[in-house]
């Protein structure tokens, strides 16, 4: 069986084949088609491969660990320049400033 008939007809992907297009990881991760390209357009999350002959986006687990980063950067209202500093240098007391800047008055006072 050669590599086009295990893909289904398509082109083999590079990688282990655990790869997924951007509207089933927009599924999987309850975000929009539109938000995947934003991200991308910011630098925050590359596709693992494009095909260059479709254009289309396929991600695997590297990209699903990023935009589960992103996803929960946004919770603590960060903004998106401020997550693409933290992606690229890793730095995790920025995490840790932004979570003390967030607490709760509540439970600062019982502190």
């Amino acid at each position: 069986m050669t590599a086009s008939e295990r893909s289904g007809g398509r082109d083999a992907l590079p990688g282990d084949g655990r790869l997924f297009r951007i509207g089933k990881v927009a599924d999987m991760f309850n975000v929009s088609l539109g938000t995947l390209r934003h991200y991308e357009r910011c630098g925050l999350l590359e596709p693992e491969y494009i095909d260059p002959r479709t254009g289309y986006r396929y991600y695997g687990a590297k990209q699903f660990e990023v935009l589960n980063t992103i996803r929960y950067l946004r919770v603590l209202d960060m903004p998106l320049t401020q997550i693409a500093e933290f992606l690229h240098n890793r730095d995790v007391h920025v995490i840790e400033d932004k979570l003390c800047c967030t607490e709760s008055p509540d439970r600062a006072q019982t502190a």
